[in-house]
């Protein structure tokens, strides 16, 4: 059978949906693609497309610019996202075909530099056609177990600190602000971008605020609820504000024993202050092959070899869920 490889237009989107159920198992609809592709602040996505002879979309690579701060500098890297090929037509490299075009694009705009989350099926796949794995990721939990066990949950003390939700995202950028290093290779978050991350229709995020006395914001976590889980999708706090953390986890401790859930999940690039913040605060990992959380996820780059480089060092990053297209 011959294949067409062609760039992907919004109007074929909902050709999508269908690819998205057979290869992930995911129910999606327009408003998830049009806010992946065409909502990005940064800029315009990239997405090239196999079809077979009756004009179908069968096989998909897409690339959403994402803004980092690199030595100082903004650069636009892209992440590698929803590559998919329909399972009646795999083994016929059209994965290879369709990245290989979206980095010839790149390279022709001079800006060959691509992330992604390697996963069984396209860790392999990746390193063959060049990509390098940087560290795996694993993933940080705090079990319903743990928090009943947990010696640390003291109930009815009094603080000088109360929680409230957040509705104006753009409150929590001082914090994040201040946890930023000008040196390392930092995710440039702005109102725009935190705005828009925060709106996939897949989730509802929640963000809630711990203030001092004085009304001054000590930190924040954001979280959804899912399969009977709390999934964390960021925290951070100022410096010297380890009672504000106590009182965040107490309150999504809480959440869980009234919900009876399950436990809390978020996932973390070691030797971070996102992991140390983690650690600090009754979360563990799976340090076995087997059991519960036990994948870790691989994060790995393509591009050439002189910003391989100067981008290839764990300690220059710190990757969290902001940096994930689908957490």
């Amino acid at each position: 059978m011959e294949y067409r490889i062609e760039r992907l237009i919004p109007a074929e989107f909902d050709q999508l949906i269908p690819l998205m159920q057979n290869c992930f198992g995911m129910n999606v609809d327009l408003n998830y693609f049009h806010w992946k592709y065409l909502q990005n602040p940064i800029g315009e996505f990239i997405g090239f497309v196999a079809k077979d002879e009756y004009n179908a979309i069968i096989a998909f690579e897409g690339l959403i610019p994402i803004k980092y701060i690199i030595n100082g500098n903004e650069k636009i890297l892209y992440h590698s996202v929803d590559t998919m090929t329909h399972s009646s037509h795999r083994r016929k490299g059209l994965y290879q075909k369709l990245a290989f075009k979206g980095y010839e694009y790149l390279k022709n705009k001079n800006e060959l530099f691509v992330y992604g989350f390697g996963g069984k099926m396209s860790s392999p796949a990746l390193l063959k056609f060049g990509w390098k794995t940087l560290f795996t990721i694993p993933f940080f939990f705090r079990t319903k177990i743990q928090i009943k066990l947990s010696g640390l949950r003291l109930k009815n003390t009094k603080s000088n600190y109360f929680i409230r939700e957040i509705v104006d995202r753009k409150e929590i950028l001082t914090v994040i602000k201040s946890k930023e290093k000008i040196e390392d290779i930092t995710l440039k978050t702005t109102v725009e971008f935190v705005n828009w991350k925060l709106t996939n229709p897949r989730f509802e995020y929640k963000i809630i605020g711990v203030y001092c006395e004085a009304g001054m914001l000590q930190g924040y976590a954001i979280y959804y609820f899912e399969n009977n889980k709390i999934m964390l999708f960021d925290a951070r706090f100022i410096d010297n504000a380890r009672p504000a953390e106590k009182i965040i986890f107490r309150y999504l401790d809480d959440l869980i024993l009234e919900r009876d859930y399950k436990g809390i999940v978020t996932f973390s690039q070691e030797n971070t202050i996102y992991s140390k913040l983690l650690h600090s605060n009754g979360f563990i990992k799976n340090p076995f092959g087997v059991g519960p959380m036990k994948e870790k996820l691989p994060f790995m780059i393509y591009t050439d070899e002189k910003t391989f480089s100067n981008s290839s060092d764990p300690k220059y990053w710190s990757v969290r869920p902001f940096d994930h297209d689908a957490f």
